[in-house]
């Protein structure tokens, strides 16, 4: 598990693939959000913004910081609400 926030932990993870896998590391899994729900620091997104995949939305407005973290905003907002999911 890595919790380095995003978009950290992604790249490493991304970075340190092929080092893993020589290692027999066959999983690798970014935690950091959840580490921050689990901790009490942002709670869960209702169910339906969950069940629609707009949870990322949801965190954004919680915390308008978070959209610095996204490499294009305005191309995560797009493809957020152009998903096949809603």
């Amino acid at each position: 598990m890595i919790a380095l926030g995003a978009p950290k932990q992604e790249l490493w993870l991304d970075e340190h693939q092929s080092e893993m896998e020589a290692a027999g590391v066959h999983f690798a899994m970014a935690v950091g959000g959840t580490l921050d729900m689990l901790a009490g620091v942002y709670r869960k997104a209702p169910r339906i913004v969950r069940s629609t995949g707009l949870e990322a939305v949801w965190r954004v407005l919680l915390d308008p910081k978070r959209i610095k973290r996204f490499p294009n905003p305005i191309r995560f907002l797009r493809v957020v609400f152009h998903s096949d999911r809603i």
